[in-house]
């Protein structure tokens, strides 16, 4: 797709995609939306489902989704519930994308990152990635995580303060594959090993209680704001090795300096232009799929 994006224009002539989004989006939306607009097809499209749909008059997620596969030949998801997309598929006519469910996964996202891994290292095994910052609430890290994991060689360094480290059934699935991981709290430690540095935002929007959301901005702040710590800057930049590369999801908060943008290990723009060609391969072979259809 991405070096031959024009022989593919008009394969998705006529065919409509829905990007059902209850949550925020930029990325994730547009790219999906761009990608079947450059094969051919159109959008239809709401930004916040739940003010802007007849979810606000007490609609179902399933009766939503019912009537928007009978509009629609893709569905693009993005729902707070973790469950959202198995709920919407088992009531569509049509393919659901998961655009990001809760806190569980977004599975189109972790596919462009091992794509922008593979286009710089040309391999997605034996590799040494750091995974820093938010890694209790982050869906991308859930979804990165679990598919390098399947990697052979593939060694985890897991970087943040405790509250906001990885699920235990994330880390019970790495035990039972019997992949290799360290839990630290040392950055400068992390950053020197990684030759894939990923780092995600606080995903302050899932922490609900209000007594749990006021002890972890405590723990944030103690010690002279120690999750601040945990950053990319000109000067923590430089423990990186020289080939290795600096991977975020975006958007991004004070996890990294944009004095640092033009550092040649900074991919994480690369990174989101590459969601339009996965996206645009994702509903390529769905389209191919459902042809074969009788």
């Amino acid at each position: 797709m991405k070096s031959n994006l024009h022989s593919y224009e008009n394969d998705l002539n006529r065919k409509i995609l829905a990007t059902d989004f209850y949550q925020p989006s930029t990325r994730t939306r547009f790219s999906f939306e761009a990608a079947i607009i450059k094969l051919g097809g159109s959008v239809i499209s709401t930004e916040n489902a739940e003010q802007f749909s007849s979810v606000a008059k007490g609609e179902t997620l399933e009766d939503s989704i019912r009537y928007i596969s009978c509009l629609a030949d893709f569905i693009v998801l993005r729902n707070r519930w973790n469950d959202s997309s198995f709920r919407a598929a088992n009531v569509s006519r049509v393919p659901v994308l998961n655009g990001g469910a809760g806190t569980a996964q977004h599975p189109t996202q972790a596919l462009l990152d091992v794509f922008t891994i593979y286009e710089n290292f040309g391999r997605l095994t034996n590799l040494d990635i750091g995974v820093f910052n938010d890694l209790k609430n982050s869906r991308t890290v859930q979804s990165l995580v679990h598919l390098l994991s399947d990697f052979p060689g593939n060694r985890f360094y897991f970087c943040s303060i405790p509250s906001l480290m990885l699920p235990a059934e994330l880390e019970e699935d790495l035990s039972k594959k019997g992949v290799q991981y360290l839990k630290t709290n040392d950055l400068r430690e992390a950053l020197s090993k990684s030759s894939v540095a990923y780092f995600t935002r606080l995903q302050a929007e899932y922490i609900k209680d209000e007594v749990e959301r006021k002890r972890l901005m405590e723990e944030i702040a103690e010690n002279e704001n120690k999750y601040c710590k945990y950053a990319i800057t000109e000067d923590t930049i430089k423990f990186m090795p020289e080939n290795s590369i600096l991977l975020h999801p975006l958007p991004r908060g004070p996890e990294i300096d944009p004095r640092v943008d033009l550092d040649p290990r900074a991919k994480y723009f690369e990174q989101a232009e590459n969601g339009l060609y996965v996206r645009m391969a994702i509903l390529e072979i769905l389209n191919r799929r459902n042809r074969k259809k009788p």
